[in-house]
């Protein structure tokens, strides 16, 4: 079995990367006050979102082929 293998990069992993900084910077931007028009609704979507990445990020992982 190869090296490249066992760490190729899906594109999953960017989806997951991408969604999970992009909640933390608007969760956080929110809490300081810059963002503070955007409602709860968004933030609670943004972390269902990154979750539900995360979760097929993980699936996808564990893929053997």
């Amino acid at each position: 079995m190869s090296k490249y293998n066992s760490f190729r990069q899906s594109r999953f992993t960017y989806f997951f990367v991408a969604s999970l900084l992009l909640t933390l910077v608007v969760y956080i931007l929110r809490g300081i006050g810059t963002l503070s028009f955007i409602p709860g609704g968004l933030i609670l979507i943004l972390i269902a979102l990154s979750i539900i990445t995360g979760l097929i990020y993980a699936i996808d992982k564990t893929k053997r082929f």
